[in-house]
């Protein structure tokens, strides 16, 4: 269990030090701030899909009608698909 986390933070803690190494200090900074950017957009996203997914859930076991439960379910998977495209 030590090796393995150990070899997690050489993977994941190594990378800056290296890409500055080889390719200098101020690239490491506009790629640490873009990653940052990123990952605050995937996990804004992400919080949003499970919001809207428990929203599908609990129309699922509502009194609703199977055609509107249905076209509910497609309009969001439609949209779930298309955002997959994009990033």
């Amino acid at each position: 269990m030590f090796s393995a986390k150990l070899g997690g933070i050489l993977v994941t803690g190594t990378d800056n030090i290296l890409l500055s190494y080889y390719v200098g200090l101020i690239a490491v900074g506009m790629y640490s701030n873009y990653v940052m950017i990123i990952n605050g957009l995937t996990m804004l996203i992400n919080q949003l899909v499970s919001a809207v997914s428990a929203s599908i859930g609990n129309l699922g076991v509502s009194r609703a009608s199977k055609e509107h439960q249905e076209r509910i379910f497609l309009s969001v998977f439609y949209d779930n698909q298309s955002y997959c495209f994009i990033s």
